[in-house]
């Protein structure tokens, strides 16, 4: 993959860049969200690359004007796409509603899960903010997981990441014991889905727990092949390193794939640079080798 930088668009890929190394470096600790514990969780690039574009943001009205007249004729994903991009607040909260009477079980997960205030919970302790919090209501929790559950299940990615989350992340084990809905072997499943979506951080887990060097997941079984069909998607991500360096191995050592010492190389290039600063691997990356010898 050719990931060299058109001169013409240098510039304005470099300020790009520079507003992600800024958002990186405010970011790096996160709490989770619609978490029964405010524990800081490290986010990884790649979680941070998809968090800042998993939705569409809002936009002037002459660059939605396709969709909205989409939208006026009842298309229930184009009013979904308008529930995000409107200006006016209350125009999109009235495009959200209309498409999710409509049928978007997209629109229906995004309202459930950003929206929805019933998530919101008391701490355990009141003399504890900082505490664990109460865990939201068993019938509760099941009717704001529904929708996305449904839509996760339909092939959305982004309902899939917080179902991946929310079960490795997002839930106090430690204090709530198993999760009532969610498996912890459901992981891989949610995170193919979301990756197969476009969800680079899910590639990316789905690489590492499949590669023999590392934890694996529950519910997944250990295989060379499919170690390199993941990491092959997250690999050309700039934001992912460690798919490179396990992709990189995979050719060294013909496991998954064939032997090739020129990819091999290739990828542990981008590895180094990945690790050195994710802007420079943006910026100084060599195309793929044409021969695969």
């Amino acid at each position: 993959m050719n990931s060299r930088i058109p001169k013409s668009g240098g510039r304005c890929l470099r300020t790009s860049l520079i507003l992600l190394a800024s958002l990186f470096a405010a970011s790096f600790f996160f709490i989770s969200a619609h978490a029964s514990s405010t524990a800081a969780t490290i986010a990884t690039p790649c979680e941070m690359e998809w968090e800042a574009q998993k939705y569409a943001q809002p936009q002037l009205p002459q660059k939605n004007a396709r969709q909205r007249a989409l939208a006026e004729r009842g298309d229930a994903d184009a009013q979904y796409f308008m529930g995000l991009t409107s200006l006016n607040e209350e125009e999109r909260m009235a495009w959200l509603k209309k498409a999710i009477a409509g049928g978007s079980k997209g629109a229906a997960a995004y309202y459930a899960y950003e929206l929805d205030d019933r998530w919101k919970t008391q701490p355990i302790d009141p003399s504890k903010p900082n505490g664990p919090y109460q865990p939201v209501n068993r019938i509760l929790l099941e009717n704001l997981l529904k929708p996305v559950i449904d839509a996760a299940q339909a092939g959305d990615p982004q309902a899939a990441t917080h179902l991946m989350q929310m079960t490795r992340q997002r839930w106090d084990y430690a204090a709530h014991g198993n999760h009532p809905f969610l498996k912890l072997t459901d992981i891989p499943k949610w995170a193919s889905i979301a990756a197969r979506g476009g969800n680079p951080a899910a590639a990316e887990l789905l690489c590492v727990a499949h590669d023999r060097d590392h934890l694996s997941l529950d519910g997944l079984e250990k295989s060379d092949e499919q170690a390199f069909y993941w990491c092959s998607m997250a690999a050309p991500r700039t934001c992912s390193v460690a798919a490179k360096s396990v992709l990189s191995k995979l050719y060294a050592r013909g496991v998954g794939t064939q032997k090739n010492e020129g990819l091999a190389k290739y990828w542990s290039d981008r590895f180094k640079k990945s690790s050195d600063g994710i802007l420079t691997e943006r910026l100084e990356t060599t195309p793929l080798p044409m021969s695969t010898r």
